[in-house]
């Protein structure tokens, strides 16, 4: 009789163990929203992959995507805009810096988000609320930077363009955008290192199914300061510059060119050529 009496005792000492230590521990912790890591990505003009994203990973109730950009624009110019654009699926919002959250357009599938960035300074961007476009494809998070040029008191918005960097041997290239503005921003860089680049010829293509008309052409210093006195000459999607002073060794130009309608993230491309001194 003893030895049942023990036997049952055990048994509620070790039943009462674990409820016990569950009110020591107290309620659980609310689980933390979940967030997919998407790393630092260098902005160097054009538009960047920030990076993909598996649908099926997604909750239903969307999850957040952190990470971090860099501005690493040749010639050390400032960022004014950041166009965060998301294919096969959306966001609800994009927040930079800290910033107040920007939400994406439900038509456009972009966000555009204001923020001055200089030099090589870095900031971290939180998308809140991805989710899928039930494609099953994986979903696409590119970003964008921008300018804001201002010509005859009307502030202009453009996309920058890759570095375009010639020299005498290397004239011509072909740089892309994901275009969400109006214009776009050509930084035209003589790398040549002897000879002095006396000219710029361009044209523009649209590779996506959305085009626009070239409308007009601007031209900066290096520093933003306008080139008023440049010589511009348009013919349909082509155009040629001339008559601006020439770019000296190891300095740019910023070229803006002017569109009649944006892309809404469809693609833009421009092809410059420059012309070195004999």
């Amino acid at each position: 009789m003893k030895k049942l009496t023990l036997v049952a005792a055990a048994l509620s000492a070790a039943l009462l163990i674990p409820s016990t230590l569950a009110a020591l521990s107290g309620p659980a912790p609310a689980s933390q929203p979940l967030s997919i890591l998407m790393g630092e990505k260098k902005l160097e003009g054009g538009t960047t992959k920030l990076g993909e994203i598996e649908p099926a990973v997604i909750p239903t109730s969307g999850p957040n995507a952190t990470g971090s950009v860099c501005n690493e624009i040749p010639g050390g110019n400032a960022l004014e805009d950041l166009d965060f654009f998301i294919r096969n699926g959306s966001a609800g919002s994009v927040s930079v810096g800290g910033g107040t959250a920007v939400p994406f357009d439900t038509e456009s599938g972009s966000a555009h988000v204001k923020i001055t960035m200089t030099g090589n300074v870095c900031k971290d961007y939180t998308l809140h609320g991805l989710s899928g476009d039930g494609s099953g494809k994986l979903l696409v998070v590119n970003v964008t930077p921008s300018d804001v040029k201002s010509v005859a008191g009307n502030a202009i918005e453009s996309n920058i363009l890759p570095a375009f960097r010639f020299d005498r041997m290397s004239d011509l290239a072909r740089n892309g955008v994901e275009l969400h503005h109006g214009a776009l921003l050509a930084l035209v860089h003589n790398d040549d290192g002897e000879k002095i680049l006396t000219s710029i010829s361009g044209s523009l293509s649209f590779p996506g199914s959305v085009s626009a008309d070239l409308q007009d052409i601007h031209v900066f210093e290096s520093d933003g300061d306008l080139l008023g006195g440049a010589s511009v000459a348009i013919s349909g999607a082509e155009f040629l510059i001339t008559d601006f002073g020439g770019v000296v060794v190891e300095d740019f130009v910023q070229v803006l060119i002017v569109l009649d309608d944006e892309l809404g993230g469809e693609l833009a491309r421009a092809q410059l050529q420059g012309t070195f001194a004999p």
